[in-house]
């Protein structure tokens, strides 16, 4: 299977915001990314203190509605109506669970498929913060909370750790193409990342010309 390159977006009150600085941007709210060369979305809603966002929902479908490649959404997922409405009004692919709702993965893979779980493990200073139970056939999302926005690279040895788990999307800290082939060496089977597409200039379509030129098998580029 090819690797995959997955572009993280996150939103307070449904406005695009960028790494853990959360700076707003409203310029990419409606319009985003040229994507056409990524594998993926993910849209987390980190609204602080909040329950699912109505305006959250909205800016989900709304990019569903004319996105032609898989979408993941989640963030403050606490109940099963809550994941319901990404799935069926939003039109999420997948959900992205947090590991304090333990339940929630496993009523998912009942009624929507294992596939559709993506479950998140946040670390910091090489510590694990809430570590999931992991569902058979969900994959794990591995986010480094310090090198977010860093541009330092992915907390490869948590990456190497996590490995044997389930399959990893890692993020945080991603600034070169390099950095991800690195991650895929460490084991990830997806990498994520947000910021390095706002502000640096290489493209998605340089990103994975490089990839596969450095051996790693992702979709060829447009």
């Amino acid at each position: 299977m090819t690797k995959r390159v997955i572009i993280l977006l996150t939103f307070v009150d449904g406005v695009l915001f960028r790494t853990k600085q959360f700076v707003p941007d409203y310029r990419y709210t409606q319009s985003f990314l040229a994507l056409d060369n990524a594998d993926e979305v993910m849209m987390v809603d980190v609204t602080p203190g909040a329950k699912q966002q109505d305006s959250f929902i909205r800016v989900v479908r709304e990019y569903v509605e004319r996105a032609h490649l898989p979408v993941t959404a989640g963030g403050g997922i606490s109940s099963m109506s809550e994941t319901k409405r990404l799935f069926e009004e939003a039109g999420a692919d997948r959900v992205v669970i947090g590991p304090r709702y333990s339940f929630l993965p496993v009523w998912i893979a009942e009624h929507y498929g294992a596939q559709a779980i993506v479950q998140a493990l946040n670390h910091g200073c090489d510590t694990i913060i809430d570590e999931p139970q992991i569902v058979a056939g969900a994959e794990l999302l591995v986010n480094s909370i310090d090198r977010d926005g860093s541009l330092e690279g992915y907390d490869l040895p948590m990456l190497r750790a996590c490995a044997d788990q389930a399959p990893i999307i890692a993020a945080g800290g991603c600034g070169t193409w390099g950095h991800m082939a690195e991650a895929f060496e460490a084991g990830a089977v997806a990498c994520a990342t947000s910021c390095i597409f706002h502000f640096t200039d290489p493209t998605l379509a340089s990103f994975k010309r490089n990839l596969a030129a450095a051996g790693h098998a992702v979709r060829p580029a447009i």
